[in-house]
């Protein structure tokens, strides 16, 4: 993509791994260790940060060849 694209797409990605990486409560994890809780934590943010993201963003790529966005 061109250097815009690329820029909203990092902007565009943020609050979603902040998201992941700042807020443990929407993990059902009262009773779980505090060490365990922090590592899904992070684990969360980063599968979101290499996997979802990116492919969310290719699928918008595609959605927006095919006329459907």
């Amino acid at each position: 993509g061109t250097k815009k694209e690329k820029i909203l797409r990092f902007l565009a990605g943020v609050p979603g791994i902040a998201f992941f990486a700042l807020f443990n409560h929407i993990l059902p994890v009262d009773g779980l260790p505090y060490q365990l809780t922090e590592f899904l934590r992070g684990f969360l943010a980063a599968m979101y940060a290499v996997y979802a993201y990116p492919w969310l963003c290719t699928k918008y790529r595609e959605w927006k060849k095919t006329g459907k966005v």
